[in-house]
């Protein structure tokens, strides 16, 4: 097996750990609205807590995995996923549960500044979009077996239990990489300057930034609310709506591969990777918008389960392609930082998405309008990424 892919199957099998411990609080917000009496904004503000930390731990992560070394980084930070989830399954009460969460978020947010750059530098170039969207698929799987995994587990034995099992695999994940990932070479010296500032003033990687913020949005309205939509909607039971709303992660897989390979093979014809981008941001737009107005008329559960499963497939793709991309624009000393900071912006996002769609369904007794304000700030993306992709074809005609 070559080393790259082996590099590959380890950094995908650490995003499935993370994804399980992060989305196993989604199909249990409607037990905890109640057990704690919960408005829908609270229990979207609960959820933001993860990703308040989350967010904040983006650039420093990638800039102290480039000082100190990611195989470190990624090592210390499994063992604390492990003490993180433990906490969260002895919370009492709102206020130590959000603490927990928000721990949960801090030590998580080491993983993607130092995974990206990974990848970037063992994959070779011409199957870089297939390689950011094989590892970045273990997102999806964790999302959609961490749905079934805390419905089912939740129901049958209580939704502490969740993370108490999902304690034990960080710990696996932490003795893989001190036994089989090397940390690679170091480009250029100690002393060599890097001029990171430049990634505060370059505008292609402006609209990157920018442009990722609706599509993180997207993502977190649909992973977060989803189980709570079903239920809504009429599907009774906790397990039944957490395998559908699976979907939204593992449509993901075929999603971000094909989407790889699409944009490996546009990028090798002269089309920059930024169309791909655009492209499947705009059919994302269309999938929430469609989805929201299925909810509104209430069609078929199965017409829903199918529009599920497309934006779910439709918001991962983009990711492949941009990442690919953004290794196009930054020299390989200050990947970590680039990722991290483009990662950090992106989940502004987030930041904004469970609680804002939890007010807005209190304010109109629907999610169908969450729903469609996730579409009309998609076609940000769609702009964003389109512009940066003009400038990104000029550099490869170069």
């Amino acid at each position: 097996m070559q080393h790259y892919i082996r590099v590959w199957l380890m950094l995908f099998s650490g995003w499935v750990i993370i994804y399980l411990i992060r989305v196993s609080l989604s199909p249990i917000l409607p037990t905890l609205i109640g057990e704690l009496s919960l408005t829908h904004g609270e229990a979207g503000l609960l959820a933001n807590a993860y990703f308040y930390a989350y967010t904040a731990m983006q650039l420093p992560a990638g800039y102290l995995g480039e000082r100190l070394g990611r195989k470190r980084i990624l090592i210390i930070a499994c063992i604390f996923w492990s003490i993180t989830s433990y906490w969260t399954s002895i919370a009492r009460g709102f206020a130590e549960l959000f603490a927990a969460r928000l721990a949960s978020g801090i030590v998580h947010g080491f993983y993607f500044g130092n995974d990206r750059p990974l990848v970037t530098v063992v994959t070779p170039r011409k199957r870089l979009g297939v390689g950011q969207g094989v590892t970045f698929s273990g997102l999806g799987t964790g999302l959609g077996v961490g749905m079934v995994l805390s419905g089912w587990v939740s129901e049958l034995m209580g939704w502490r239990a969740v993370f108490q099992i999902l304690a034990i695999p960080p710990l696996i994940m932490a003795a893989v990489f001190a036994l089989f990932l090397h940390e690679p070479p170091r480009i250029g010296s100690e002393t060599t300057e890097v001029n990171r500032s430049a990634l505060l003033t370059r505008r292609e990687l402006w609209l990157f930034y920018i442009g990722g913020i609706p599509m993180v949005y997207a993502l977190w309205v649909a992973a977060i609310w989803m189980p709570t939509i079903l239920a809504e909607y009429g599907v009774e039971s906790v397990a039944f709506s957490s395998i559908i709303s699976s979907l939204v992660g593992l449509a993901g897989i075929p999603g971000l591969i094909a989407a790889g390979l699409i944009s490996d093979w546009a990028w090798k014809h002269g089309v920059a990777r930024g169309y791909v981008a655009a492209s499947f941001a705009a059919l994302a737009a269309l999938t929430a918008a469609t989805l929201g107005y299925a909810i509104t008329v209430k069609t078929p559960l199965y017409q829903i389960t199918l529009l599920v499963a497309a934006l779910g497939a439709f918001i991962w793709a983009v990711w492949s392609p941009l990442f690919a991309a953004l290794s196009h624009h930054v020299e390989e000393q200050m990947l970590g930082t680039a990722f991290g900071m483009m990662n950090g912006i992106h989940f502004i996002g987030s930041l904004i998405s469970p609680y804002l769609t939890g007010m807005i369904r209190d304010a109109t007794g629907t999610f169908s309008w969450g729903l469609y304000l996730t579409a009309i700030l998609t076609t940000i993306t769609i702009a964003t990424f389109s512009l940066e992709a003009r400038t990104e074809t000029r550099k490869h005609a170069v």
